[in-house]
């Protein structure tokens, strides 16, 4: 499809003129230019029609009519603003001051150019109460049972309210009056309230009964003992609630004490034990660095504080302030010096000693004649027992 063409007005004033020319016909004009001879038939009327704006200066009156306008549209448009702004101002001022009804009689049904629902609309008011007529109704009996009630209120020294209530009441209820059922229902409402006593003294009773036994229990009996009065299977009692009266936390039915595993505990002991009896003199640090070096485990120093600690294991070597001994406030004397012992049981000594065991150590307590070397009494124990053997 070919495009269409479009041409300026020099260009259609350049094609009028040639045509006006007739130095060629119309029809090898517009074969010229690729138009049709009527368009040019057309330009050629518009141009000759329109001939006498060439000598006109109307450019500069249609651009002084331009502003001319302009300024007309903005002061109609600052006019407008300047009266939505009065508008609204009037409208809140008299809506705020003036009352409802005040504002229903300023409605004009008669206004051409303000209809009744666009006054409504500035007055801020429902159209609908421009139509709507109270009806005031009779109200002289009303007014005069009333003030009978007044009457009637002053003179018992009641509230109007209360006795209004009363009137409710009685006519609500008033056909008891007549029912042969009167006695029969007291009868029931007597018969039931004793019966409430008697049910309120019996839950007060075994309340009583309940927190004594639940006391008591929990003072005689130990833990474990409770725990196993727990029953499961129990239809009436839950868990929790058995839990609650005997004083137990539910979640202690359902522990399971774990024993942590002691072996390499009991294996590192029984090496202390045995580096110990090689070289007494050892203490924690080089008892740790040989436990490293020779047997490849994994301890720290403190770890093995506490080992030898536990089992009474200390380095033997020389201790703080040994000649300090003359200062002490007390010196014990050495009682056998000078003593010749030539008979048996003159003299008895007590000697403890410490026995490895397969699995741990014992301490062997033992009491010697001095004569004889006969060993009078032992006692093994895994304590170290001050007093002796039995």
């Amino acid at each position: 499809m070919k495009k269409r063409r479009t041409f300026t007005p020099e260009q259609k004033t350049k094609i009028v003129l040639e045509v006006l020319k007739e130095a060629q016909t119309l029809t090898e004009i517009a074969a010229k230019y690729e138009i049709q001879p009527n368009q040019l038939t057309r330009w050629k009327s518009e141009f000759i029609k329109n001939a006498n704006r060439a000598f006109s200066d109307d450019a500069d009156e249609t651009e002084q009519l331009k502003q001319v306008h302009e300024a007309q549209i903005d002061e109609l448009h600052r006019q407008i603003g300047q009266l939505t702004v009065e508008r609204n101002w009037l409208k809140k001022k008299l809506n705020n001051s003036a009352s409802r009804q005040s504002r229903q009689s300023m409605v004009d049904k008669k206004h051409k150019k303000l209809t009744i629902t666009r006054q409504c609309q500035l007055l801020g008011l429902n159209r609908s109460t421009l139509y709507y007529q109270p009806h005031e109704p009779d109200r002289s009996e009303e007014y005069r049972i009333k003030w009978l009630m007044t009457e009637i209120a002053a003179k018992y020294e009641i509230q109007p309210n209360q006795l209004t209530r009363w009137k409710s009441e009685f006519i609500k209820n008033a056909n008891r009056a007549f029912s042969v059922d009167a006695d029969e229902t007291e009868q029931l409402k007597q018969a039931h309230e004793a019966q409430i006593d008697e049910l309120h003294r019996q839950i007060g009773q075994l309340t009583v009964e309940r927190n004594w036994l639940k006391k008591n229990l929990n003072n005689s009996a130990s833990r474990q003992s409770r725990q196993s009065m727990v029953d499961k299977k129990h239809k009436k009692l839950t868990i929790t609630r058995q839990c609650q009266l005997l004083g137990l936390n539910r979640s202690t039915l359902y522990y399971q004490p774990h024993e942590p595993d002691r072996s390499e505990e009991y294996r590192i002991k029984w090496l202390i034990d045995e580096i110990y009896t090689r070289d007494s003199s050892l203490g924690y640090r080089r008892m740790t660095h040989i436990l490293h070096r020779d047997h490849g485990i994994n301890i720290n120093k403190k770890r093995t504080r506490r080992y030898m600690r536990e089992m009474n294991i200390y380095g033997i070597c020389p201790g703080p302030n040994l000649s300090k001994r003359g200062r002490l406030k007390y010196v014990h004397p050495y009682l056998l010096r000078g003593l010749t012992i030539d008979r048996p049981n003159q003299v008895w000594s007590v000697d403890i000693t410490y026995c490895r065991m397969p699995k741990g150590h014992m301490y062997l307590a033992a009491i010697i004649d001095w004569h004889s070397k006969y060993i009078v009494g032992y006692k093994p124990s895994t304590f170290s027992d001050p007093r002796g053997p039995s």
